[in-house]
């Protein structure tokens, strides 16, 4: 539909898009590509096109984008398209199939790239095209198929990085930058490359130095540069690639860390290296080197690592003991310094490791003791001073008193053996015995008094032999014995008693029948008189026993 604009004197009539189909006149207006146009001479038949000059003026210039290239259109004058990388937009009309790169139809509106992922050599690559091959990536000088990015009459390098391949194949082909590990080192590719190994210089640089773990190391493993082995208590890193070399080898491999392999109890079975660390005896021993059938005390082969002790209990002579056991004998506990089956007093391979005591009970004379045995024997404790069958813990050639003490035997008796400590009662005191002793009676030179006491008898007895600090009753008072005696009235014998409490002084009674009568001063006593006797007052009042017929008639009697 046309559309007239009046603007006063200019009129123009918009057409809408050219057709070369339509008849335009002067003064239409019409679009064309992405350009404005006005007729200025009525074209002499149809299909004039507005780009002809003759019949037509530039009224605005525009653009029109029309998305990617395509080989098919013919595109018209400012028509934009993007092309590889870049945008173009026309110089004027072309014909179809005129690519943007041909500068006599196109020129470079903005320049830019197109990433198009991974390099296929069956891709058309056209300018402005970005790749990535191996580590690389690459931009499109101009179109191309089937050209390598690294061809540089047809690509520029983009940007330089990296590609991480993971462990190195032999098999496998890789690209310039291309990054692998092999042994404990990571290498990057110098060019492309097949079949060269990483150490291979020519080809490969060293990108990063580590090292790769390959745990304990083993004769028929290929190990490479930088790999770590256990061996023995240490671990080793691989100077270049080897196989079949010790670790102890210092052409192939150097020491990366010293330490200590635990081997257990030490067999002269088995084959330790250096630094393998074993138990023998008491201590713990370290290998200087590779050895095998050389004990630990070999110091050739052997460092003590740790002095210790083995705990074996009490010594056998029927064992062979090692440097570090510890035995008891005796009251002592002894370590061994030498292979050894020699009794622990022999100071040329024991040492004392503790000097203690044992304890052996009662004496016995059959018993073999040793050096700090402690036996007792009466009252007393004794302890050995040196090995001793047979002898007396009174001997002080073989015997030291430990702790003096006692032990109570009861009543003493004539026919008992008794030993030094030994305590006894007799009489009214207890006594210790001084040595040993029997048949002597206490006190003596054997005895000393080891309590004074008082024995209570009773009232005393005529017939009983009394001992010294034996207690009676007689006479209403307490007397003790100053000594032992028989038939010794307490009240006229004061050599043989003493009194300990006097009684009353009317209790003057001392025999069944007694009787007690006052004499006009005191209280008295009147014995018992004889069978058939009678008690008669006498003309100075006092009182008798009598026989008289004729008081006994007047008795009844």
């Amino acid at each position: 539909m046309a559309i007239t604009v009046d603007l006063g004197k200019l009129v123009y009539t918009w057409q809408g898009t050219y057709s070369d189909t339509k008849q335009y006149e002067i003064r239409d207006t019409v679009a064309y590509g992405g350009v404005s146009y006005i007729c200025k001479a009525t074209p002499a038949s149809v299909g004039v096109l507005p780009t002809n000059s003759a019949n037509w003026d530039i009224l605005a210039a525009g653009f029109k984008y029309r998305s990617t290239y395509d080989a098919s259109i013919a595109y018209k004058l400012n028509d934009i398209v993007q092309y590889g990388g870049n945008v173009y937009i026309t110089k004027g009309a072309t014909v179809a199939g005129t690519v943007p790169t041909v500068a006599t139809s196109w020129e470079i509106l903005t320049t830019g790239f197109k990433w198009e992922g991974v390099f296929d050599a069956a891709v058309a690559y056209q300018a402005g095209d970005v790749v990535s091959y191996g580590s690389q990536t690459y931009i499109n000088k101009v179109g191309a198929t089937g050209v390598l990015p690294t061809n540089s009459a047809n690509w520029d390098t983009f940007s330089i990085g990296m590609q991480w391949e993971g462990a190195y194949e032999n098999a496998k082909s890789y690209q310039k930058n291309d990054v692998v590990n092999y042994g404990g080192s990571t290498y990057i590719a110098k060019v492309d490359t097949n079949g060269n190994l990483p150490t291979d210089n020519t080809k490969w640089n060293i990108f990063t130095t580590g090292m790769q773990w390959e745990g304990v190391y083993n004769n028929t493993t290929s190990y490479e540069l930088n790999d770590i082995v256990s061996y023995g208590g240490n671990t080793y890193i691989a100077k270049a690639d080897t196989v079949g070399n010790l670790p102890t080898d210092n052409t192939n491999w150097d020491t990366f860390t010293t330490g200590m392999q635990w081997e257990g109890a030490y067999t002269s079975a088995a084959s330790y290296q250096k630094n393998d660390t074993v138990s023998y005896g008491g201590n713990t021993y370290i290998a200087k080197g590779d050895t095998s059938n050389n004990l630990p005390t070999s110091s050739t082969h052997w460092d003590v690592l740790l002095a210790g002790f083995n705990w074996l209990g009490s010594y056998n002579s029927s064992d062979t003991y090692r440097p570090g056991d510890v035995v008891s004998y005796g009251a002592q506990t002894y370590i061994c310094t030498a292979n050894t089956n020699n009794i622990p007093t022999d100071t040329s391979v024991w040492d004392t490791y503790s000097t203690g005591l044992q304890w052996e009970g009662a004496y016995n004379a059959s018993t073999s003791y040793q050096a700090n045995d402690i036996v007792t024997y009466g009252a007393n404790v004794y302890l050995a001073k040196a090995d001793t069958s047979g002898n007396l813990p009174t001997d002080s050639t073989y015997w030291s008193s430990f702790t003096t003490g006692t032990k109570f035997e009861g009543t003493y008796n004539n026919t008992d053996a008794y030993q030094s400590g030994d305590i006894v009662v007799f009489g009214g005191n207890t006594y210790v015995a001084l040595e040993d002793t029997v048949g002597n009676e206490p006190p003596s030179v054997q005895w000393a008094t080891y309590t004074q006491g008082i024995m209570w008898k009773g009232p005393w007895v005529p017939a009983t032999t009394y001992k010294k600090w034996d207690a009676v009753s007689y006479s209403g008072s307490s007397w003790i014995a100053l000594s032992g005696h028989t038939n010794q009235e307490p009240s006229s014998a004061s050599s043989y008693w003493d009194a300990m409490i006097e009684g009353a002084a009317g209790n003057v009674l001392t025999t069944k029948g007694d009787i007690i009568w006052f004499n006009g001063s005191a209280a008295e006593r009147l014995p018992v008189g004889t069978q058939d006797y009678v008690l008669t007052a006498q003309s100075d009042g006092s009182m008798a026993w009598s026989d008289d017929v004729e008081t006994l008639a007047l008795a009844g009697l």
